[in-house]
This record gives structure tokens, sequence and C-alpha cells, in this order.
């Protein structure tokens, strides 16, 4: 990975505070976010065990699946209890090859379709019962996540830690 622009990094941090207040958006972060990383996609992503509840991507969706096939495929997915696994503010890559033994094919169908390949990411604080993540993917042909972009994340991550704490806080004070 190249080094980013310093600007376009303050910009992402600056961003990830401003959505506490509304002053930014949620697509306008996922956006600069993908850019940040090269990225083909990046998405914020809320949901329980059953649903999501919101999902905000740089990219829209696919037309190849329904939306409530792409939720149950997501939660077959193997790497899904990984995932999971990840304690708040905790890192993850995913490299598992589409086709895979280990996937879900409809998930597969819904990666290839998205440009999802390798990923990176955090967890982040959500709702109580939901389990919110912070997910950027490169497409195929892409180069692989490699040390500078977990070192990248890991400068940005407690930021978005911080401020969604912040965020969650504002919106139960204002229930």
């Amino acid at each position: 990975m190249r080094r980013p622009a310093l600007d376009h990094m303050a910009r992402v941090i600056g961003g990830i505070y401003q959505i506490a207040h509304g002053d930014y958006t949620k697509a306008e972060l996922v956006n600069d976010i993908a850019g940040l990383f090269q990225g083909s996609r990046a998405c914020l992503v809320t949901f329980d065990t059953l649903q999501w509840h919101e999902v905000i991507a740089s990219v829209e969706g696919t037309d190849g699946v329904p939306a409530d096939e792409q939720q149950k495929a997501a939660f077959r997915d193997p790497m899904f209890p990984a995932f999971m696994a990840t304690p708040l503010g905790g890192l993850y890559i995913e490299r598992v090859a589409i086709g895979s033994a280990r996937r879900d094919p409809v998930w597969d169908l819904i990666r290839r379709e998205q440009d999802m390949d390798d990923g990176i990411g955090c967890r982040l604080p959500a709702p109580a019962g939901c389990s919110t993540f912070l997910d950027v993917r490169r497409g195929f042909g892409q180069d692989d996540f490699d040390p500078a972009d977990v070192e990248l994340l890991q400068i940005i991550a407690p930021h978005a830690l911080r401020a969604r704490k912040v965020e969650l806080a504002i919106r139960a004070a204002s229930l």
C-alpha cells in the first residue's frame, strides 16, 4: 500500500468525530475510508443475531441476490463466528479464498458481484444486543492488505471507537 496523504487521513479522522454531531454522514465516511485504504468498498454495519439494522456502504448492494438472502448468507458464512469473536476495538484481516469449501456459496456470489475479496476491519461499540463493524474490502486483482494497512487501521480504530461511544451516548440521551 502506498502511504495515504496526510490530508486524506485527517479528513477521515475528523469525519469520524463529526458523525456524532451530524456534520458528516456515515456514507461520506465509508467512501473516504474506501479511498484511504485503496479499497473496492467499505461499509459500516450494525446487526443482531437475526438481521442487519444498519448498513452504510461505499458501493450499492448487489442486484443478483435479495437483501434478506444476503443477510442469511452472511450469517451462514463460516467466517462469521471469527468476526463475532473480535473484541471491541479489535482488528481483523480476512484472507479466505472465494470458492473455498469453508465459504457459503451465496455469500461467495455476493462477494464476487460486489468485488469484495480480502478484508480488514474493526469492531465498534453497538446498541445493546447488536454488533457493529467497520469493514474495508479490496477487490479481486488488488494487492492484499499488508502491515502498512494494519498500521493505518490501528491509527484510525481508536478514533472510531471513541466517536462511536459518543454517538451512542448522544442517541441514548435523546431518547
